[in-house]
């Protein structure tokens, strides 16, 4: 159910490492790392941990992912065919829903985490890709008119120093000090509260496997606007409540029509709702059931043969300069070895001067 694990923690996972005679589903969350490999695999530690688990993956007989779009990515970038691949979705719990909250209990809401003015909301993780930044901009490109009337909260954990980086961001662009609230970690009770009582959701993040966070919002009867990329249109369902990430001038543009226009932020709720009730944990178990079903009954196993071969695969020696050697050869050589690697075991015999830089063939070969 989660193949990336064991980094930081005591979990072991592998696929075919031991035995390969019993076909493996795998559920894929998204590759991330391998499509922003100078973010997030910039450590070689961690650069040879994530090609070893691809590695892995890549020998397993079917991806259940999350989303079409991140389906999408095992088939370009893996080259898995379209029919070992099925995207089951996702779903958030049934407790995000519509809440009535009475006046007391939203002023101590309020107060915990210094809210003064309706705001304007957006919670997930801290990290480049989620494009924060953009949305502390986009924020203060709003007309001094409308803006005054929000605050901005950024609901999520944060280290300290994330926090004085946005809040300085946050004052350069021309925003006071009370107009951007970084509440840090809040629990379950207090999320949903938040989301039910936030003016509007933003979600500008420009890469997820999914957008848990812009389903819960929308669970909740919020308006609801997001990124036009990767799996974030899948999930919000509405292509008028769509910006790009990367213009901070079109996300403050559609801010502002969902602040204001009264007709398009009822038409927010309305389609949201709606759109939120496509996702189920019912739906994904019987996608996910049922694409199993198909993968041993229908093909009894994409990999079988494969698997078979690979059970009795003979040791191979690879005989060749590698990367970082200067040699076109050597370029080559590292896309075929995966590939090999399906069929044999492999040594790497490379005489050459430059250091082995190329992280999959450090992870997977002795050399």
């Amino acid at each position: 159910t989660s193949l990336f694990e064991g980094l930081a923690d005591d979990a072991v996972t592998s696929i075919s490492r031991f035995i390969c005679s019993i076909p493996t589903a795998v559920i894929l969350y998204d590759l991330i790392p391998l499509i922003h490999q100078k973010i997030y695999l910039e450590n070689e530690i961690i650069r040879q941990w994530y090609f070893s688990k691809l590695d892995s993956l890549r020998r397993g007989d079917l991806l259940l992912s999350i989303s079409a779009s991140s389906a999408q990515e095992a088939v370009k970038l893996l080259g898995f065919p379209d029919e070992a691949v099925v995207n089951i979705s996702t779903a958030c719990e049934e407790y995000f829903k519509p809440q009535t909250y009475d006046n007391k209990s939203s002023a101590c809401l309020r107060s915990r985490y210094g809210l003064v003015r309706p705001f304007v909301m957006y919670t997930g993780g801290i990290d480049h890709r989620k494009n924060i930044e953009g949305l502390i901009r986009a924020f203060a490109l709003l007309p001094t008119a409308v803006r005054k009337h929000y605050q901005l909260a950024v609901v999520c954990s944060a280290h300290d120093a994330d926090k004085k980086r946005l809040l300085l961001l946050a004052q350069e662009s021309g925003l006071k000090e009370t107009e951007v609230i970084m509440t840090g970690f809040v629990p379950e009770e207090d999320l949903l509260a938040l989301y039910n009582q936030c003016a509007l959701f933003v979600f500008p993040s420009w890469h997820e496997g999914f957008g848990l966070p812009a389903l819960e919002a929308m669970a909740c009867g919020r308006p609801v606007i997001g990124s036009n990329v990767s799996s974030i249109p899948e999930v919000i369902g509405n292509e008028a409540a769509l910006f790009d990430p990367r213009d901070d001038a079109s996300i403050s543009a559609k801010m502002l029509q969902a602040l204001t226009d009264d007709t398009f932020r009822n038409s927010l709720i309305e389609k949201g709702i709606e759109q939120a009730k496509a996702f189920s944990w019912k739906l994904s178990a019987a996608r996910a059931w049922q694409a199993i079903r198909n993968a041993v009954a229908v093909q009894p196993s994409r990999c079988t043969k494969q698997l078979l071969l690979s059970e009795q695969r003979l040791r191979l020696a690879y005989i060749s300069p590698v990367p970082a050697a200067r040699s076109g050869i050597a370029d080559y050589s590292a896309e075929l070895l995966p590939e090999l690697s399906r069929y044999y075991s492999i040594d790497i015999i490379a005489e050459q001067q430059e250091e082995i830089t190329d992280p999959w063939l450090l992870a997977n070969c002795p050399i």
